[in-house]
């Protein structure tokens, strides 16, 4: 008789990401917010509401060059932050 486990799924890995667009008006979202997993529902609600600022959500291990790109005129991070505020 052959005996089967049942194996356990594993969870799946919750990749952190952080916010490097301009501080929202009213403490709604603040630049460098780190996010792990799922966003908030206001974020989430942002998000779709926005898609420029869904570009505007980086992996951690690109900060220090999204930092860089976001203050460089004609960059596409630059060009997101701009155009958030006309879709919000």
């Amino acid at each position: 008789m052959v005996s089967r486990t049942k194996e356990k799924p594993k969870p799946k890995d919750k990749i952190s990401t952080i916010y490097v667009g301009p501080d929202l008006p009213h403490g709604v979202l603040k630049r460098y917010t780190v996010f792990t997993g799922d966003y908030p529902p206001n974020v989430e609600a942002l998000r779709q509401k926005s898609p420029s600022l869904c570009g505007l959500f980086v992996s951690l291990d690109k900060l220090s060059d999204a930092r860089r790109r976001v203050n460089v005129q004609g960059d596409l991070l630059n060009t997101l932050s701009k155009q958030i505020f006309k879709e919000i």
